[in-house]
């Protein structure tokens, strides 16, 4: 790469403009970033971090480099004036260009790698700043979960409609239509039990009870993402069906403004939808969430009076179960699925992390029991597949048995990891089920698995702090996006 410079009498003065002057990019120096951008933009910036595409991946870097130059030309601007007092002892006869375009080529990588080892910093804010959405986020969760009596109320609470129990009965058979989201849930659990009956590869003689059940229990959760229990459902005429568009439109770079929360309002109006107070039998079901833009920080009901069959209908964001398993064209945006898939996990006693994953993280109240445990879980699973598929007639002694064994788990080990490499490496997010960049964001920080421990660890502390330091975003004291 070229150096611009400056000469003078023989003196080579380093331009300002050269990266090669400029103060570095450090994490200590930049670690308020994040709370800077929060404050500006804390509506998408929340939104970003909660579902990292990669397009929310461009949008936070986009944040970040910004402020990393902000801060660094007031950085610069100190060492200008610090650099006029100073004379530069590298004396030089003249300056000659190179004529050649020979070193093009390396000219080129030395630019990129220089860019890489400047962006290092910024990736690993954004990638500890992620660490701990997620550590709050599952915190979060967990603390609200649904009782399983509360979910299994709620699963029995509406009957069908009658087309519903017709597509249900049509795709998982069975000796009876479904009447209620509590018969949809038997149905499932005896057509996944139909399933494994009929799988000639999962005999009692080559697999033990814990392997059959945890293959049933991927199986059924598999089923139940892709059931109409969990579907996203739009917010719609509850009459016609006409379907109210969830798009955003306002500014996303003024969506924390007074005019933006206006300028939603007035799309609103548009389309025949307003807020309006809820009654006091919605009070103990509705919560805040965004819908079509910023809301203020009040629970509110939205109201449609349809274009076009004009009947009126009552809708509100909510994290009650029974108003989520509405099925009579009530909305269930993706808040409300995410809500539903963590309570059914809970009341069907199923891991909710089961299926593609770049990362498996430990989470709970005690922060040393806590830690990215994705190499003891791989392990763990190769022992387990070979332990279900031995030959069982062979001598636990044998020093043959226990070779095959190592080749099997490492066999095993190499193939997990080449999956997740694959996945973590991938900035699109087209590897993994949530079409997410959570894995490449925290990959290409290149932290390492201790140090990964080291952040959720402290994401659990924070979490769960004592300080006088409040958040005013939830009940815990210091905010998750902030890692000074």
């Amino acid at each position: 790469m070229k150096i611009p410079m400056i000469i003078t009498r023989g003196i080579i003065l380093m331009s300002l403009s050269s990266s090669l002057s400029s103060p570095l990019y450090t994490t200590t120096a930049f670690s308020s970033i994040s709370n800077i951008i929060q404050s500006k933009y804390p509506i998408i910036f929340e939104q970003s971090f909660q579902t990292l595409t990669s397009s929310s991946l461009c949008w936070i870097d986009k944040q970040f480099d910004n402020e990393f130059v902000r801060l660094d030309n007031t950085a610069a601007a100190a060492a200008a004036a610090a650099a006029a007092t100073t004379v530069c002892t590298h004396q030089v006869d003249d300056i000659e260009e190179d004529p050649g375009n020979d070193n093009h080529e390396k000219e080129e990588e030395e630019e990129e790698e220089q860019q890489q080892q400047q962006q290092q910093p910024r990736n690993t804010i954004i990638a500890k700043v992620l660490i701990r959405r997620i550590i709050y986020k599952c915190l979060d969760k967990y603390s609200t979960v649904s009782s399983k009596l509360e979910v299994e109320e709620a699963l029995r609470y509406y009957a069908l409609p009658k087309d519903l129990q017709d597509e249900l009965f049509s795709k998982y058979g069975g000796t009876f239509k479904p009447k209620t989201w509590y018969d949809a849930m038997n149905q499932l659990r005896d057509y996944c039990q139909r399933l494994i009956c009929n799988n000639d590869d999962l005999d009692d003689d080559n697999h033990n009870n814990d392997s059959i059940d945890g293959y049933y229990k991927a199986m059924l959760w598999e089923h139940v993402l892709n059931h109409p229990i969990t579907s996203y459902v739009p917010v719609q005429c509850q009459s016609c069906g006409h379907i109210i568009p969830d798009e955003y439109n306002t500014d996303p770079i003024n969506s924390n403004t007074t005019a933006a929360a206006a300028a939603t309002a007035d799309a609103d109006a548009n389309i025949g939808l307003t807020e309006v107070e809820p009654t006091f039998e919605e009070q103990p079901f509705v919560r805040t969430g965004w819908f079509r833009g910023p809301r203020l920080l009040k629970p509110k009901v939205f109201q449609l009076d349809c274009p076009k069959c004009k009947h009126v209908s009552r809708w509100y964001r909510s994290r009650s179960p029974q108003m989520i398993l509405n099925p009579n064209r009530w909305g269930r945006l993706c808040g409300e699925q995410e809500d539903l898939r963590l309570d059914l996990a809970n009341y069907l006693s199923i891991d909710e992390g089961i299926g593609s994953f770049t990362r498996i993280f430990a989470i709970c109240p005690t922060p040393n029991d806590c830690g990215d445990i994705t190499d003891v879980y791989f392990l763990k699973a190769c022992r387990h597949s070979y332990s279900h598929n031995k030959d069982h007639n062979q001598a636990v002694g044998d020093d043959n048995v226990n070779n095959n064994n190592n080749e099997v788990e490492e066999e095993s080990m190499n193939r997990y990891y080449q999956i997740i490499d694959e996945a973590r490496r991938d900035n699109t997010g087209s590897k993994t089920q949530s079409n997410t960049v959570n894995g490449y964001a925290i990959h290409r920080s290149k932290l390492t698995a201790t140090e990964v421990s080291k952040e959720i660890q402290n994401a659990v502390k924070d979490y769960y702090s004592d300080d006088n330091n409040s958040n005013s975003n939830s009940n815990n004291n210091k905010a998750w996006y902030d890692i000074t």
